[in-house]
């Protein structure tokens, strides 16, 4: 349990001791984020493949950037962020009025939460999605509600479209999908964006958009231009390896950015954050070269599970999906893993106990990993 989760947990014995102040009803009923592990009694530098981290960091330009910060922290950041979204609209050809930048890609999916549901409305997400969804609905007094998936945990419009009651307000869809690696074609964005009430805002979560190369998938940004309720989001944490930064951007009708504009906080991205992001957008050369090997061993790694006849989900991310039988096979795999200084994620918290899910990490890494996964295959659990 992280430390986190631990702390709100304390919390909520005192709550009942009746010694403190009562929070909001529902809060408590709300499960912690739980991020994955970074740490293993025993092993000063484990192997770290549970979180989607960029394994190879960020751009030179940007750790450069970021080092000149230092004079200038005890100033306030520019609110507005001007400069980096003056650099994110050059780097992708839209318009800077309706760039928003946020702590994280986070920041702005509670964004459209706090700033679109009233108490008792609904918002829609894919069952097993990103558990920041349910957090964040649940947050703002809003309901989730959780549209199917298909047997192999893909993804349906239908079933959203299905899901839809008239207190229906927001759907969130992850694009391509955490924790699964699938994707929905711009094509089925399409339908379902002119198959819906224009009061539903959609949110297009892209924060794995660069690591996407299925021809069927494009970037929903000429559809945040096109439609009025249309929210993209993006970050700087997964292929620009800005993690620690905390760093993330939307991109929406004047309408939408203006609610946002109304309840953000007033200096919600660092300027270490400004400034890193705004030169990782000018290194060019290395966006091309981290695709590139994020997207290798991605292909390795996924070769090697069909060599060791493992099951997994062919992934548009830096991470693969691997379902096994039955939980206990998968909790086994964790903890040989874990035994032997390697971390990945078990993800019971998205409601797929039996599955486990492998974040791309350098070659070095991935080499550990792959012994270790075809040693445990090989002599099982010993």
């Amino acid at each position: 349990m992280s430390q986190f989760a631990s702390h709100g947990a304390e919390n909520a014995v005192s709550f009942a001791g009746g010694r403190s102040p009562e929070p909001r009803a529902g809060i408590l009923t709300i499960p912690p984020y739980i991020p994955g592990s970074s740490t293993i009694k025993g092993f000063e530098n484990p192997v770290k493949l549970a979180s989607n981290e960029n394994a190879w960091g960020c751009s030179p330009l940007a750790t450069e950037a970021f080092q000149k910060t230092v004079d200038s922290l005890f100033k306030y950041p520019d609110g507005g962020a001007r400069a980096l979204r003056k650099a994110i609209s050059e780097a992708y050809g839209i318009r800077f009025e309706n760039i928003m930048c946020g702590a994280g890609s986070d920041n702005l999916l509670e964004l459209a939460a706090h700033g679109f549901l009233n108490r008792g409305d609904e918002a829609i997400y894919f069952k097993h999605s990103f558990a920041i969804y349910n957090i964040t609905t649940r947050a703002a007094g809003g309901v989730p509600v959780r549209a199917a998936q298909n047997a192999d945990l893909s993804l349906s419009v239908d079933a959203l479209l299905e899901a839809i009651t008239e207190k229906t307000k927001l759907i969130f869809i992850a694009n391509p999908d955490n924790p699964t690696g699938y994707i929905l074609s711009f094509h089925e964005i399409e339908r379902l964006l002119a198959s819906i009430s224009e009061k539903i805002l959609v949110v297009l979560d892209e924060a794995y958009y660069e690591f996407a190369d299925d021809p069927a998938y494009r970037t929903a940004l000429p559809l945040a231009e096109k439609y009025k309720n249309v929210l993209v989001t993006r970050t700087f944490s997964k292929m620009f390896g800005m993690a620690g930064l905390r760093v993330g951007w939307g991109y929406a009708s004047a309408e939408i950015i203006d609610v946002f504009a109304r309840i953000r906080s007033p200096f919600n991205v660092s300027i270490p954050a400004q400034n890193a992001a705004q030169a990782a957008l000018q290194d060019k050369e290395w966006q091309v070269q981290n695709i590139r090997r994020n997207l290798s061993e991605r292909k390795r790694m996924e070769n090697e599970y069909t060599r060791l006849g493992l099951r997994f989900i062919p992934s548009q991310g830096n991470f693969t999906l691997l379902p096994f039988d039955t939980q206990t096979e998968a909790e086994a795999l964790v903890q040989f893993l874990l035994a032997r200084g390697v971390i990945i994620r078990h993800m019971s918290s998205n409601d797929l106990p039996h599955c486990l899910r492998i974040s791309v990490g350098t070659e070095a890494q991935n080499d550990i990993f792959l012994a270790c996964l075809e040693s445990f295959i090989r002599d099982g659990n010993k």
